[in-house]
């Protein structure tokens, strides 16, 4: 149990009669008794928060602290959900590991329950889509207690989106645009702890940890995390064997229709698939699985891709309700 103590502010406050009266209301009828238990010190399972300030100086002198010592036996509580797995297992990525091809499906609408539906529908897998689609972290969160598996698209290659993408939550992450060996390197480093990396040190206070429910997750997370990169360009066909050879490279993905877009053409042209049937072949040549995003999932499911897209959700809605007509 915690306590909040309110101090007497008359003497900090500023000359308002209703000054004090807002504080306590603020902070009283938000905090009045909070039930918490934090397994950020851990010793075999019990925890301690004996004479530790919760937080302190919140302004002119409200603290928040315990009232007591608290000691309690997690071991006991319930479990509930993925994140309680210690580690939590990627299964995803041990699925790529041990050489199965994989189906899935891209999420370019908002919601949980599209997520959950597509999580209970058989797909190996599901990209929340935040580069075409919305990027809002809350919506993110949400959909990825439906599908903790899935695999988050983010906007862009750079570390504090990246960041956060972790942080919600997400085992893997899909970067769009990488080019070269060097920003795929600059992407896994992102995506790990130091000395590994560069991800910062928050996620103790965030949904990944389960809000340090999980203390263990920073030890593991770096073996955890998958990084899928995707290579979408003439200038990223030509460094494939050197994106693959980056350590931490999970999968690379390759984008028909940006690709297609930078020959001058479109994704129809044999040109375009003279291209993705090379460059998955050089991808498998290196032991790094190869994605795709096709009209075809079968073709480059024979051709030799490993991870590939069924679709997107907006699309198959679009074409089932056209159905109807």
């Amino acid at each position: 149990m915690v306590t909040i103590m309110v101090a007497d502010v008359s003497a900090h406050a500023p000359n308002s009669d209703n000054y004090e009266k807002r504080v306590h209301l603020r902070f009283l009828v938000l905090l009045t008794s909070i039930n918490i238990w934090s397994r950020a010190s851990t010793d075999q399972g019990k925890v301690s928060l004996s004479g530790a300030k919760l937080s302190e100086s919140f302004t002119n002198g409200i603290f928040i602290g315990p009232k007591s010592s608290l000691a309690r036996d997690v071991s006991t509580l319930p479990r509930v959900g993925s994140a309680w797995h210690e580690p939590p297992m990627n299964t995803l990525k041990d699925k790529l590991a041990s050489g199965a091809v994989t189906r899935g499906l891209w999420q370019n609408l908002p919601g949980p329950e599209l997520a959950e539906l597509v999580a209970h529908a058989g797909f190996d897998w599901l990209v929340i889509d935040g580069e075409h689609g919305a990027w809002d972290p809350a919506d993110i969160r949400a959909r990825l207690i439906a599908a903790p598996d899935a695999v988050v698209r983010v906007p862009c290659d750079e570390a504090w989106i990246l960041k956060q993408a972790l942080d919600l939550g997400a085992r893997t992450v899909l970067v769009p645009m990488v080019d070269t060996a060097e920003q795929a390197a600059v992407v896994v480093a992102a995506c790990r702890y130091p000395p590994a990396g560069t991800r910062g040190m928050g996620a103790f206070v965030a949904r990944a940890a389960m809000y340090s429910l999980d203390p263990g997750y920073i030890t593991h997370a770096n073996d955890d995390v998958s990084v899928w990169v995707q290579a979408e360009s003439r200038a990223a066909l030509d460094n494939l064997e050197a994106i693959c050879a980056v350590p931490g490279v999970d999968c690379v993905f390759l984008g028909p229709a940006d690709l297609a877009a930078g020959m001058g053409t479109d994704a129809s042209d044999p040109a375009v698939h003279a291209a993705l049937t090379d460059a998955i072949a050089r991808i498998a040549a290196t032991g790094t699985p190869p994605g795709i995003f096709a009209a075809d999932p079968d073709r480059w499911i024979a051709e030799g891709a490993r991870v590939v897209s069924m679709g997107s959700d907006a699309m198959v809605l679009a074409q089932g309700l056209r159905a109807l007509l």
